[in-house]
C-alpha cells in the first residue's frame, strides 16, 4: 500500500512542478530554475520554448503516473512489481521527455 502511494506521489510531484513551470516560468536564463541544458540556454527564445515544452511534458507525465497508480491500486499489484515497473517507467518517461525537448530545440534553434 505504501508503494501505491509513493508511485502516486511521483505523479503529484510532476503535476506540481509542471503547473509551477507553466504559471511561473523563469523569465530569464539562469542556472537555478527551469529546464536547463546547453541548448535551452543558448538564446532567450530557446529558453522560453524549452520552459513551455517541459511544463507541458511534466503535466502529461503526471497524468500518466496518476493513471498507472490507480491501475496498480485496482489490480492489487505486488510491491516488488510496483517498484520495479514504477522506477523503469519514470526513467523511460524522463529520457523520452529530454530527448523530445532537445530534438525540438535542435530543429527550431540550430
Amino acid at each position: 500500500m505504501e508503494l501505491d502511494f509513493f508511485f502516486f506521489s511521483v505523479g503529484t510531484v510532476f503535476l506540481l512542478t509542471g503547473s509551477w513551470m507553466r504559471f511561473f516560468p523563469p523569465k530569464k536564463i539562469n542556472g537555478l530554475y527551469g529546464y536547463r541544458t546547453t541548448r535551452s540556454m543558448r538564446t532567450q527564445e530557446a529558453w522560453d520554448f524549452a520552459q513551455r515544452m517541459s511544463a507541458n511534458w511534466m503535466l502529461g507525465l503526471s497524468g500518466i503516473f496518476g493513471v498507472l497508480s490507480l491501475l496498480f491500486w485496482l489490480i492489487g499489484a505486488l510491491p516488488e512489481w510496483i517498484m520495479g515497473f514504477g522506477l523503469a517507467a519514470m526513467v523511460v518517461m524522463l529520457i523520452v521527455m529530454f530527448w523530445r525537448i532537445e530534438r525540438a530545440l535542435k530543429r527550431n534553434f540550430s
